[in-house]
């Protein structure tokens, strides 16, 4: 299996191990594809209310380590996708409570920077053996998207990693 694969899957697998409960909205993709506003919505449908993409990006030779082996990168996006319970919109259909939206933001980004940065940025997460994170691998690119969750209602969040592997040249 290619180191791609591998560790796009280990990924998975170790958010699906920390998040039980969360285990069936979390999945492999090559990509995630909005082409409406229907799309953006139905991502977010199932009876959690919530989906995890890994994507792999890319791979890139970022060292030549030695004779037999060569250092490559492996770059991962990972999106968060969310919509609120019924309470929390309930609660925002009430003139001047933006309270409750904050309130259920603040619990979002906490679920992203706890559940799926740190989980995937720890040092002691090698998704294939010899693969390490980058020191500057782990990156919280968009904390939330706000034109998603304004005109839609969907807290969005995208994160990236690189691990790297020393590989043989030959």
């Amino acid at each position: 299996m290619s180191p791609i694969v591998a560790i796009a899957e280990a990924m998975v697998t170790r958010l699906r191990s920390l998040n039980p409960d969360y285990a069936e909205a979390i999945e492999r993709v090559y990509e995630v594809v909005i082409e409406t506003e229907d799309d953006l919505i139905n991502f977010v449908s199932n009876e959690l209310g919530l989906k995890i993409w890994v994507c792999a990006m890319g791979k890139a030779l970022t060292e030549r380590a030695d004779r037999r082996t060569d250092r490559h990168g492996y770059t991962f996006a990972v999106i968060v996708a969310a919509r609120p319970n019924e309470t929390v919109l309930t609660q925002t259909r009430q003139p001047g409570d933006a309270e409750a939206v904050r309130d259920w933001v603040d619990e979002q980004i906490t679920f992203v920077d706890e559940q799926v940065y740190g989980p995937l940025a720890a040092t002691d997460f090698a998704p294939v053996v010899g693969s390490i994170i980058e020191p500057d691998g782990a990156r919280i690119d968009t904390v939330i998207d706000t034109d998603k969750l304004i005109d839609f209602g969907i807290f969005w969040s995208e994160l990236s990693f690189t691990y790297t592997l020393d590989e043989s040249n030959h």
